[in-house]
């Protein structure tokens, strides 16, 4: 071992280190990574007072359209809405009337005449159907409430009101529709 050479130039080996010391060294990346963070950042907030500006614009435009609107464009606007509404509302419910028409028919006591009728779905009973009559006497009254509750179409008959009108008698029932008769 008389032949090994050890001297190294310490300045030599002190260049190299620091060269690579400061690219592959931790403050190399620290610094490139704040960089990067401040970038980002200054991007961010660049878009981000762009998108507030067009925010705000499309809400003066929304604001200029609704007051553009006048109280009668509203309501016929309004009022359509109810009544698509109230037709999906019956497209949905598939509600015979025409069957239930039949059934009224069928039932109805010479003397008595229908007035109104009028229906509306309750999710936990089903359809409930309003119905106005108008009769002479109290009898034909009487036998037109029984020949509803008879019938198999009609649960729950109940007479909600009766009153005389001028020379008539005029009294409405609400019964519910049974579930399998529709």
């Amino acid at each position: 071992m008389a032949n090994i050479n050890l001297y190294q130039n310490p300045d030599d080996l002190l260049k190299k280190s620091k060269k690579s010391d400061f690219f592959g060294g931790t403050l190399f990346w620290s610094v490139g990574v704040l960089l990067i963070t401040l970038l980002i950042f200054v991007g961010l907030k660049l878009t981000n007072n762009n998108f507030r500006k067009t925010n705000e614009d499309l809400n003066k435009k929304v604001e200029e359209m609704t007051s553009s609107f006048s109280g009668g464009d509203v309501d016929r606007v309004i009022d359509f809405v109810d009544r698509t509404d109230f037709i999906d509302k019956n497209i949905s419910s598939k509600i015979n009337v025409i069957e239930i028409f039949q059934a009224i028919e069928k039932d109805m006591v010479k003397g008595v005449k229908m007035t109104v009728y009028d229906y509306e779905i309750d999710a936990e009973k089903g359809v409930k159907s309003s119905m106005t009559f108008e009769s002479d006497d109290f009898l034909k009254v009487a036998k037109q409430v029984l020949s509803l509750k008879n019938d198999a179409m009609f649960r729950d008959v109940v007479v909600m009101d009766v009153k005389k009108v001028e020379q008539k008698i005029e009294f409405k029932i609400d019964a519910y529709l049974n579930k399998d008769k529709k």
